[in-house]
């Protein structure tokens, strides 16, 4: 009898284990959206947006830093990081917001880039600490894909 409860406790912390201590998957970047100039300078500028992702993963995860380096059309745009936890919802849609410094020399050769051919390619380059119940792993981040961004205010779409 005590040797079935305890083989029972066993098989039942195993399975326990299995289920909920596997190694989270990574986030799925689905785009970035409200790309604002947010401060202006003469030599350096702020701009701010929100990356989106899905978490594929059946359980909640938290964000706990952020190191990413941003281009446009293989152009250096700026590096942002993020040093906060988040606390990201099972099999859903979040956001994670960045804010940046920039050359102003930077922004104007995209801006006039923006408005000759408002599609760009976004490239994402970096590394996030992604874990669950305190135990973390790094997680890179590596995405290139094309985005369409309107100067003139009008809402964006990415495109595939």
């Amino acid at each position: 009898m005590m040797k079935n409860c305890l083989y029972l406790l066993l098989m039942g912390s195993c399975l326990f284990g299995l289920t909920f201590c596997g190694k989270p998957k990574a986030p799925d970047y689905i785009d970035f959206q409200h790309l604002r100039l947010k401060k202006a300078g003469l030599d350096q500028a702020v701009i701010t947006f929100d990356l989106r992702y899905y978490n594929p993963n059946n359980f909640n995860i938290q964000l706990k830093k952020v190191d990413v380096d941003i281009y446009f059309n293989d152009k250096y745009l700026g590096h942002s990081m993020l040093d906060s936890l988040i606390h990201i919802p099972k099999r859903d849609t979040f956001f994670i917001p960045v804010s940046m410094q920039i050359q102003f020399k930077n922004v104007m050769v995209n801006a006039v880039q923006l408005l000759l051919n408002p599609e760009v390619m976004v490239k994402l380059v970096g590394n996030a600490r992604v874990g669950k119940a305190g135990v973390f792993i790094n997680m890179p981040i590596n995405y290139e894909g094309k985005k369409r961004i309107d100067l003139l205010g009008r809402d964006s779409t990415a495109t595939k």
